[in-house]
């Protein structure tokens, strides 16, 4: 579980964080488009993993539950809320989209960083592993797709030709979406989502953002 020099965890600060930091940044430029603006985050968008009753995955991952799963469970629970609350500020001008890509088939797999043995046994289960790979080509497809009019901000357009949003609303800004830029049909998180969920994901993400930028500011 390796940290940042804030004392953040990497991962989530890589995930999340630090893309909400780079939206901040960015939205003032983004608002002032004379056509909506599109934020796209890739990572897990359509993806919600099990949440244990009264559990509330805000935040990072305690040392002794740490996982690949936690974190990507923390992430996307905390980037579905924030993207919401985001669309609501930036009703009519910003669209956000957290997209699940899959599995793409990209030169990373042969990089010489790998091991040899990796290289090697990528070679054997290609083929198989190709059934449910996305080509980079269709990758890039689904990724300018996502800047189309079927996924509007908030309050510009409706109809069936345009994408539910993570709260099961026609054109609704925030957008949970998988390898084929498919919606969910449901509302995201249905389970665990709670009034003041969207609040509570907003309070913490500002407060860890706020001293960061202090820690930054200090060094």
């Amino acid at each position: 579980m390796a940290v940042t020099e804030e004392g953040l965890d990497s991962q989530m600060s890589l995930l999340y964080y630090s893309r909400i930091r780079f939206i901040q940044n960015l939205s003032g430029l983004l608002s002032a488009s004379p056509t909506t603006a599109h934020v796209i985050s890739i990572f897990a968008g359509s993806v919600e993993d099990q949440i244990k009753t009264g559990e509330v995955p805000i935040g990072a991952p305690e040392a002794a539950s740490y996982s690949v799963t936690e974190v990507r469970k923390r992430t996307c629970f905390m980037k579905t809320f924030i993207f919401e609350s985001l669309a609501e500020q930036h009703e009519g001008k910003i669209s956000f989209v957290h997209i699940y890509p899959g599995l793409v088939d990209g030169p990373t797999f042969l990089s010489e960083e790998n091991p040899l043995w990796f290289r090697m046994l990528w070679r054997v289960l290609k083929p198989l592993a190709s059934w449910f790979m996305t080509s980079a080509e269709v990758c890039g497809q689904v990724m300018v797709s996502l800047c189309t009019e079927r996924y509007p901000a908030k309050g510009t357009l409706t109809g069936d030709k345009v994408a539910l949003s993570s709260q099961k609303e026609m054109g609704g800004g925030a957008y949970a979406v998988g390898q084929r830029g498919d919606e969910r049909k449901q509302v995201s998180w249905a389970k665990a989502r709670r009034d003041d969920s969207a609040k509570k994901v907003w309070e913490h993400t500002m407060g860890v953002l706020q001293g960061a930028r202090e820690d930054n500011a200090g060094g």
